[in-house]
């Protein structure tokens, strides 16, 4: 019999002598550095509080121009809320992988239970689109897990139990990287919005003090 795990529930199809499926996974690792302009934007780095704003414009590359230094803030703001979303869709892949990889694992063991007891296992397999028939499977000795690519391999029931827990291990670990990344994106974001207010704070105050000195002039 050939059993794939959809949705939570069984389907069955009869394939006789085909292993048993039990679900697809892929886990992602890649790295929590992002790029951001040719440079990683680490979970420890990226935006510096600006303490002293007037230091600040004053510097070489801002010459007191606040239009080009908000220009700047906000090109840089731009990825980072896009960096923000990208790694919160991760974070939503990342739990529905594990959830997936759960009823896997717990599929996986009711084979072994009903391996040990030598009992049949009642479920329905999907004959045509919501049409379903009930079927009696009996004790699997493989397990064929779906590795993507349409590629499958077939293993043991404990070979396959501990790939997948293997497979969840690496999703969680995944998935705290990813939400500490998250932690660390969003107080570079509150940080820019801070530093882009103090900039235009300071922007405006520089204006009514030329203001009040050509009205000074004037009189």
């Amino acid at each position: 019999m050939l059993a794939m795990l959809t949705d939570g529930a069984a389907r069955w199809s009869g394939v006789e002598g085909a292993p048993i499926v039990v679900t697809s996974w892929r886990v992602n690792c890649e790295e929590e550095d992002t790029i951001i302009n040719g440079g990683r934007f680490k979970r420890q780095g990226g935006v510096e509080f600006v303490d002293d704003v007037d230091a600040f414009m004053q510097l070489p590359e801002n010459a007191a121009n606040s239009q080009n230094v908000l220009k700047k803030m906000e090109e840089i703001y731009s990825k980072i809320k896009v960096l923000e979303s990208n790694n919160v869709n991760n974070k939503i892949r990342l739990k529905n992988q594990i959830q997936e990889l759960e009823k896997s694992i717990a599929m996986i063991g009711e084979l072994k239970n009903r391996k040990a007891a030598n009992e049949d296992m009642s479920t329905h397999f999907r004959l045509a689109d919501h049409v379903f028939l009930k079927a009696k499977v009996k004790p699997a000795e493989k397990v064929g897990l779906w590795l993507g690519a349409n590629v499958m391999l077939e293993y043991d029931l404990e070979e396959g139990d501990e790939l997948l827990r293997s497979k969840k291990t690496k999703a969680e670990q995944t998935l705290k990287t990813t939400n500490t990344l998250i932690d660390s994106i969003r107080e570079n974001v509150t940080t820019i919005e801070v530093n882009m207010a103090r900039v235009y704070n300071w922007d405006v105050k520089r204006r009514q003090a030329e203001k009040e000195k050509l009205g000074l002039a004037a009189n």
